[in-house]
């Protein structure tokens, strides 16, 4: 008989491990089994990510090839970390489900973004995280959910140097100024696309919203998605 990791045995699997989601790039829905890293859409052929995928097993279980397939090193090096900073973000924003989901979101769409465009996961990954958080619910000013942002990346294991870089991401993408580095570019678009987002969810987007926002996205991937988040 065939040895195979655990967490493939689909008879131990929950109802929750097959979802779906809908394709950020045209909204056709998309199937997802908890172990697909990515999935075509079937519709457009645009690569998703999946966003509750969990990629900490895969740096110590003999299996993770077989369930992962050949997913970039760097993607699976950053995991331990990226989850590390996640929780720090769960203990600080106890109470703050919609920020938490926001930055979870968030975090899953510039993946999505990253597998097209390219760009430093853990760079990619955290800004996205911390943008989230960060990103002002109404437009008015409002006090940040969050101490000191750089000095919670660097509990999560992020050296200061590359935390510094992140931490000037998010403020770049949180402000006027476009980051002009790949990683910058990936999570502006990512903001911008959630900005839409949080407009059409609140009923509040008004036609013509997305082609207004093109000129704005630094992105192939994310001026194609905008004009789906548009609608």
């Amino acid at each position: 008989m065939a040895i195979r990791c655990p967490g493939q045995d689909v008879r131990f699997w929950k109802p929750k491990d097959i979802f779906e989601i809908r394709c950020p790039y045209c909204g056709t829905t998309i199937e997802f089994w908890k172990d697909d890293p990515m999935r075509h859409c079937p519709d457009c052929d645009q690569m998703v990510s999946n966003p509750r995928i969990d990629l900490g097993c895969a740096r110590w279980c003999k299996y993770a090839e077989e369930c992962l397939g050949s997913m970039p090193e760097a993607m699976v090096a950053d995991a331990p970390v990226i989850d590390r900073l996640t929780a720090l973000l769960d203990k600080q924003l106890t109470g703050q489900a919609a920020r938490r989901e926001r930055a979870q979101a968030m975090r899953s769409l510039a993946e999505t973004l990253m597998a097209v465009e390219g760009g430093d996961p853990c760079v990619v990954k955290a800004s996205a995280l911390l943008a989230g958080v960060l990103l002002p619910e109404q437009e008015t000013p409002e006090a940040s959910p969050l101490d000191d942002p750089q000095a919670l990346l660097e509990e999560a294991g992020i050296a200061t140097p590359l935390a510094q870089e992140i931490s000037s991401v998010v403020e770049g993408v949180l402000g006027d100024q476009p980051p002009e580095s790949l990683e910058g570019r990936v999570v502006w678009d990512t903001v911008q696309l959630q900005r839409l987002a949080m407009l059409r969810d609140a009923d509040r987007l008004l036609p013509g919203s997305a082609e207004d926002i093109l000129p704005t996205i630094r992105t192939r991937s994310g001026k194609l998605m905008a004009r789906q988040y548009g609608g």
